[in-house]
């Protein structure tokens, strides 16, 4: 299976928050107490404003997951440090650890702000 990382963009608003949601309804990986609306989307996206945010896509172009790093926080000690969070879908979790380790780690290692270690959540 090939794996093609996109930026995340507007287009990708409902497959992404259907991702999320699903986390949200069957575990707690996700946060927030009950299922989110699309509108959501916008926060996702600006909590890692100014950082890199990627969909992960199946050869058939089909989105199976999302990853965006943000700020880990907010001293000044830490604005090398990222916090990296991911959401893949339930039937691709087996499927895509190694892109997972390797390709989010090493997208994020090109970002111009980041030099130093990644905090990871999901």
């Amino acid at each position: 299976m090939n794996i093609i990382f996109e930026k995340m963009g507007n287009k990708h608003q409902k497959q992404v928050m259907d991702i999320f949601n699903y986390y949200i309804s069957n575990g707690t990986a996700a946060f927030p107490g009950t299922v989110l609306p699309e509108q959501f989307y916008r926060f996702l996206m600006e909590k890692s404003e100014g950082y890199p945010s990627y969909v992960l896509k199946k050869d058939n172009n089909s989105i199976i997951g999302f990853c965006q790093l943000s700020k880990y926080n907010p001293f000044s000690t830490f604005k090398s440090t990222a916090n990296i969070t991911y959401f893949i879908s339930k039937d691709y979790t087996r499927k895509t650890k190694n892109y997972r380790k390797t390709g989010l780690k090493s997208r994020a290692g090109r970002h111009d702000e980041f030099r130093g270690s990644i905090s990871a959540s999901r």
